[in-house]
C-alpha cells in the first residue's frame, strides 16, 4: 500500500539545511506540546469539568483542544459525504488560524469567507490527474512544473509529514504525478484506509450547523470528492461559538455541555 513515503524519492540534498532547520523545529514543538502544552491544557479542562471559579473563564477562551479531542475523539469522528465539505473556512491571518488550532470553540467569521472548495488548488491539481491519467504528461501541472525548470526554478514543497520534494527533472515530474495517481487508485480499489495517514481530515462546524473544511488533508478529501466517493472519516477540530451556544448553551452539566454539541455535530453531518 502507497503511503506518504513514496514522496521520498523526490528528495534533494539542496533541500537538506531547510529539511534539517524544520525536523528541528518540529522535535521542538513536540517537547514544548508534552512537557507543557498538553498538562496545561488537560489541567485547564479539568478545571471547567469541575466548574472551578475560573470555568466560564476557561469556557470564554475557548476550552482546550487538545483536551476536549482526547476525552471526546469518538465523538468528533464523523463519517460524511465528502461532497458536504465544499467549503473552506477563511482566517484574516496565518496568526489567527494558529490561535484557533488551540481551542475548541471558535469565534469570528472564518465560516463567511465564501471559499469553494473546489476553487483549491488541491482539487485543481486531483481533478487534472485523474482527467489524465492515461498520460500525465498531457496534464496542465505537468506543464506548469516542466516550464519551472525551463526557466531555471524548480518547484520545492516541504511537508512536515514528509521529506522536502524537489522536481529538476522532468522524469522527477512525471513521478510526483504519477504518485499522486497511485493514492487515487489506491483509494478508488480499496477504500478509504485511516491507517495511512498521519493526520485526519479535518473540519469544522460553522455558525449554523454545517461543515466547513479546514486545512488539514485537503489533498485526500480532494481526492475522495473526484472518485466521487459515498463516505470518508472526518475529525471535527471546532465549532462556531454561536453553534456552541444553539446546542450546549443552556445544558447545566459541564460534561453533557460537550455531548450534546457533539450529538448535534453528528446530525450536521449528515446534512448534505
Amino acid at each position: 500500500m502507497i503511503d506518504d513515503r513514496a514522496f521520498n524519492e523526490l528528495f534533494h540534498l539542496l533541500l537538506i539545511p531547510r529539511t534539517a532547520f524544520k525536523t528541528v523545529g518540529g522535535a521542538v514543538n513536540i517537547i514544548f506540546k508534552n512537557a507543557l502544552g498538553l498538562p496545561l491544557q488537560s489541567l485547564l479542562f479539568r478545571l471547567w469539568l469541575h466548574d472551578s471559579p475560573a470555568a466560564s473563564a476557561i469556557e470564554r477562551s475557548g476550552l482546550p483542544r487538545y483536551a476536549v479531542e482526547s476525552k471526546y475523539k469518538k465523538f468528533l469522528t464523523l463519517d460524511v459525504p465528502p461532497e458536504s465539505l465544499n467549503r473552506m473556512a477563511v482566517f484574516p491571518s496565518g496568526r489567527v488560524r494558529r490561535s484557533m488550532a488551540n481551542r475548541f470553540i471558535w469565534d469570528g467569521d472564518w465560516d463567511r469567507g465564501g471559499l469553494s472548495f473546489k476553487s483549491i488548488d488541491r482539487f485543481v491539481l486531483m481533478t487534472d490527474i485523474w482527467s489524465n491519467k492515461a498520460d500525465l504528461r498531457n496534464s496542465r501541472r505537468y506543464a506548469e512544473l516542466t516550464d519551472m525548470i525551463k526557466k531555471g526554478r524548480p518547484y520545492t514543497e516541504f511537508n512536515r509529514n514528509r521529506m522536502g520534494i524537489y522536481l529538476n527533472t522532468e522524469s522527477k515530474v512525471l513521478r510526483y504525478l504519477e504518485i499522486y495517481l497511485e493514492f487515487m487508485t489506491q483509494l478508488q480499489a480499496h477504500g478509504y484506509d485511516s491507517s495511512l495517514e498521519k493526520d485526519p481530515v479535518c473540519a469544522a462546524i460553522d455558525r449554523d450547523g454545517g461543515l466547513i473544511k479546514t486545512a488539514k488533508g485537503l489533498h485526500r478529501l480532494a481526492m475522495a470528492q473526484v472518485l466521487g466517493m459515498k463516505s470518508i472519516p472526518v475529525r471535527i477540530r471546532g465549532v462556531h461559538r454561536e453553534w456552541w451556544s444553539k446546542t450546549a448553551g443552556n445544558e447545566t452539566d459541564r460534561n453533557m455541555k460537550i455531548i450534546r454539541s457533539t450529538e448535534h455535530l453528528f446530525s450536521a453531518s449528515q446534512v448534505f
